[in-house]
């Protein structure tokens, strides 16, 4: 039950899509965008919008087809009637507007970026002895299930533990096993104990005293639990997506993930309360406060630690980036880069799956649940039977735990639903019920979407749930997010794509103009689905005109604030929402944020901003 390609594989015949190329429903007739503007000057009457060639105005008494001569912004420009409705009519000039005019007079979302109080220096969070007792951890967590393991690569690691070699010397003295004389070297203890006997030892060591004993993390609930469950459930999703880890280092890599929050905890002492498990690690909220905190987040630590300080995982850490932006594709880090390939890819999704069932488990978050469940259906599950494949787990996750000696155990959640209400996010009629319109189209025939958004953080927000929304198909669909902005890579192969049914390419407008012919094969060849996000305020028409032109008829514009101040209010009551549960007081009104219109991490930065240094 499982290859990658999630029950119907796909062949991709280059020459077959050039001789046959795919047609994609139009979702706009739209010549160009049209943008908000504000104190534009016009003898016909007030500017409500205007596009590069179209303007639509507030006047009344003209018909179709009559041909004017406008005076705007001290210019004469020459159109005639398009279209007239009430007591509004839309010209089209035979000139195009400049940019500048454009830009000059648009409404923007007020947008203002975190400060953080201070910066972590990276090369002081780990010292010498610190780098070489994780890396023989983690070469310990990579040696213990490779069949291929040795004597000698166990007894090289464990020499670097300390606290590892005196336990095992210890148990290889003991009463009931020596007899035979004090023996004081590894080899010796591992001859005396037994291969096994060692492996399991170890196992114990790095799976609870060394990777789960942090004071640092002491406020984060069950965390030893937490982190067993993470790579069990890792390891058993692995093979249904034909992710392969035959020497552990995608569970290793999960498995220490959190070193990161450990850092920030050591080094923002104040944070440290705020990780109190699964759903603060994984939120957005918490993103923003450690880089207001501390100008890194975990997940860039984690990259710096891994990557450069220990050398380890640099060619799987950027998918674990990815699957973070599965999770929350607003997500957007200040201080990485990443690159991609088929395996990162498979691992990130993998990854994320896996994320979820911990949301599922331990925050007990009935909606990362169902979504959990529901795109395990692509595998064949049934609803019941994808429950009763994460209860084994659970069992034997229990099991292990308690042959290390705790005397906890994981829950069986109760089967998960969804009550999540899109409406409660965007509203309803007017602008949202056209967009929602036009995801339908996509969840049903369409095959591509550009969605053009005025709040980067928000509108991804919304897209997350759009995509594990009930009421779409994306929702069974293995989906990848590629981050346009901050990609490394001189290509795009369309054949790392495979096995993917949804593609979303975050922040399109920022892709390097080297991937751009990739991107298009991509956009012309890709048989499945895919959605492309870009600013309002990039104006590609005008700065990128041939991605305009390949993705112009499935643009939809992301509803304005300035259309509809409900739904500016319900991204403030949103963030509020989740800085409030974050730091478990109200230090977020939405009274506060009235009127002006801002984008969420602006919201974000003042709120946090106005936070005296030592409050958590």
């Amino acid at each position: 039950m499982g290859l990658f390609g999630f029950g119907k594989k796909k062949e991709h015949t280059p020459t077959a899509a050039k001789e046959e190329e795919l047609s994609f429903k139009a979702l706009t007739k739209r010549a160009y965008p049209r943008y908000l503007v504000e104190n534009l000057s016009a003898s016909l009457g007030k500017v409500i919008d205007i596009s590069k060639n179209s303007v639509l105005f507030a006047a009344s008494g003209l018909k179709e087809g009559d041909y004017l001569d406008v005076e705007i912004d001290g210019k004469s420009y020459e159109g005639s009637v398009a279209r007239t409705y009430g007591n509004k009519v839309v010209l089209r000039f035979d000139q195009e507007f400049p940019k500048e005019l454009i830009e000059s007079h648009m409404k923007k979302v007020t947008h203002e970026p975190l400060k953080p109080q201070r910066t972590l220096d990276t090369a002081s969070i780990s010292n010498e002895s610190d780098v070489q007792s994780d890396k023989a951890i983690i070469n310990l967590m990579l040696e213990i299930e490779d069949p291929n393991t040795n004597i000698a690569k166990f007894r090289e690691n464990i020499e670097a533990l300390p606290e590892l070699k005196e336990k095992i010397l210890s148990m290889a003295n003991s009463i009931e096993i020596g007899g035979r004389g004090r023996i004081s070297d590894v080899g010796s203890a591992v001859t005396r104990l037994g291969f096994e006997a060692i492996k399991r030892i170890v196992y114990q060591y790095v799976m609870y005293e060394a990777s789960l004993s942090h004071n640092d993390l002491k406020y984060f609930e069950n965390f030893e639990l937490y982190n067993i469950f993470l790579g069990a459930t890792f390891k058993k999703i692995s093979p249904l997506f034909s992710f392969k880890d035959t020497k552990n280092e995608g569970q290793s890599l999960l498995t220490m993930s959190s070193v990161g929050a450990l850092v920030i905890s050591r080094e923002c002492p104040e944070i440290a309360p705020l990780y109190r498990g699964v759903e603060e690690l994984y939120s957005y909220p918490m993103r923003m406060v450690e880089r207001w905190k501390c100008g890194y987040d975990f997940l860039e630590i984690d990259g710096h630690y891994f990557t450069k300080d220990l050398q380890v995982f640099k060619y799987l850490y950027d998918g674990f980036v990815l699957a973070n932006y599965m999770l929350y594709p607003h997500y957007s880090p200040q201080n990485l880069k990443v690159s991609l390939s088929q395996r990162k890819l498979r691992f990130a999704y993998v990854s994320y799956l896996t994320l979820l069932a911990q949301k599922f488990v331990f925050a007990k978050d009935k909606n990362s649940g169902f979504i959990l469940l529901q795109r395990m259906q692509r595998l064949g599950f049934t609803l019941q039977e994808a429950k009763q494949w994460l209860d084994f787990i659970i069992e034997n996750t229990n099991k292990k735990v308690a042959r290390i000696g705790l005397e906890k155990k994981i829950p069986k959640p109760d089967m998960p639903n969804q009550m999540i209400s899109l409406e409660s996010y965007l509203g309803s009629g007017g602008y949202a019920a056209y967009f929602l319109e036009k995801i339908d189209d996509l969840s049903r025939e369409a095959q591509r979407l550009a969605i053009r958004y005025e709040d980067e953080a928000y509108s991804h927000y919304v897209l997350d749930i759009v995509l594990n929304h009930e009421r779409f198909t994306f929702l069974t669909m293995p989906f990848a997010i590629i981050p346009c902005d901050v990609l490394e890579d001189d290509e795009l192969p369309l054949a790392m794509l495979e096995g993917f049914d949804l593609l979303i390419f975050k922040n399109i407008d920022r892709l390097d103009r080297r991937l751009f012919k990739e991107f298009e094969k991509i956009w012309k060849d890709f048989e499945g689905k895919i959605i492309v996000t870009f600013s309002t305020y990039s104006m590609i028409e005008y700065d990128q005109p041939h991605l305009y032109e390949v993705v112009r008829e499935q643009i939809v514009d992301f509803p304005s604030y300035y259309q509809s101040t409900l739904l500016h209010m319900k991204m403030v009551n949103t963030a509020c929402s989740q800085l409030n549960r974050l730091f478990g007081e109200k230090i977020c009104d939405i009274e506060d944020f009235k009127g002006e219109m801002i984008d969420m991490e602006t919201l974000y930065k003042r709120v946090l901003e106005k936070i005296s240094p030592t409050h958590t």
